[in-house]
């Protein structure tokens, strides 16, 4: 495995956006015989998912006043704020049996966490990472070009009254809004630490990690890809285009009719949509779902289709659901969309 440094010209940079282009660049276009892990530390900002509604999501005025950039992500789930003291590890792996197998991808942080005194830190559900009880850490991964793309942040530090008033999350996934109720969800490592180790900076402990996911010392020893002027002319054009652009980080929203939304097991789907005649018109489709393909392919099927189960079902059932929704079912949507 080799190392991709969220450094250039030798200088650490914090950019929003940029890193997300970086991890588009390094799952899209770099070939490389090796595995990757790229760590980075960022400026304060919101990642959202491909397909959340930033406006709901977010209380974007106090966003702007407070210089919190917005950033989306290529990829699903849900609104997360991200600063210097949730750092994360983006990786790439070439072999695929490591989808899916979380416990081999947070054993080296759990292994560094445990030695600066963290002790109960465990595995729960799925694909997160607790201790006492409050999650530190949540994890993703996708096959992408006969590749695994898996990533994670850790909590070290929680400004909870900047979280607490950025994130508008929907009611339906915490129940009662607010810092209080984040408060009793999440937590920092930082407060767990052993005394010896609280004034850790948050790069010794991303280091400290990064050290034991490359099985070597010191960062000095790592095997490091270094990106080219080349690699970086398509990086920054993919800022431009796409990261750094209002256009991909907020667009333009049209109005609809009806709007309804469900939380399922798989996540939260909220649909838009304008009927006319019976017939879907229009329709738009936001969550915080997790999807390998583009949730446009969905929306297509179903415009023009009669608001009727089985109609809904026939199409809903003609293609892999599971490749746009993860664990949301075909049935789910038509209960939700006929309701």
């Amino acid at each position: 495995m080799k190392l991709i440094q969220n450094k250039r010209n030798g200088e650490y940079f914090y950019d929003a956006g940029v890193d997300m282009a970086m991890q588009d660049y390094i799952i899209h276009h770099l070939d490389v015989d090796d595995d990757l892990i790229f760590p980075y530390l960022s400026e304060p900002k919101v990642q959202i998912g491909r397909y959340q509604n930033t406006k709901k999501e977010i209380d974007l005025a106090f966003a702007k006043a407070h210089d919190i950039k917005i950033s989306r992500r290529d990829t699903g789930g849900g609104a997360l704020y991200i600063d210097e003291g949730s750092p994360a590890f983006c990786y790439i792996f070439k072999d695929t049996s490591m989808y899916a197998d979380y416990a081999k991808l947070y054993e080296p942080v759990i292994e560094v966490l445990k030695e600066l005194g963290v002790k109960d830190v465990k595995m729960a559900g799925r694909n997160d990472l607790e201790v006492d009880g409050y999650k530190i850490s949540g994890a993703a991964m996708r096959k992408v070009k006969g590749k695994v793309h898996a990533g994670y942040s850790v909590l070290i530090d929680v400004d909870y009254d900047t979280l607490g008033q950025v994130l508008t999350p929907d009611n339906q996934k915490i129940t009662s809004k607010g810092i209080d109720s984040i408060r009793k969800r999440v937590r920092g490592i930082r407060e767990f630490l052993a005394p010896e180790y609280q004034d850790l900076t948050h790069q010794e402990i991303v280091d400290l990690i990064t050290c034991r996911i490359l099985g070597v010392d010191h960062l000095e020893e790592a095997p490091v890809y270094q990106l080219s002027k080349d690699d970086w002319a398509v990086i920054d054009q993919a800022c431009e285009d796409k990261y750094q652009n209002w256009q991909w980080n907020y667009g333009q929203d049209p109005v609809y009719e009806q709007v309804k939304h469900r939380k399922f097991s798989g996540g939260l789907v909220e649909i838009h949509l304008n009927v006319d005649k019976g017939r879907i018109r229009h329709i738009k489709i936001y969550g915080d779902f997790f999807g390998s393909e583009d949730i446009k392919d969905v929306e297509t099927l179903l415009t023009g289709q009669r608001l009727k189960e089985e109609d809904l079902a026939k199409a809903l059932h003609s293609i892999q659901l599971n490749e746009y929704f993860g664990y949301v079912t075909a049935d789910e949507l038509v209960q939700l969309l006929v309701e």
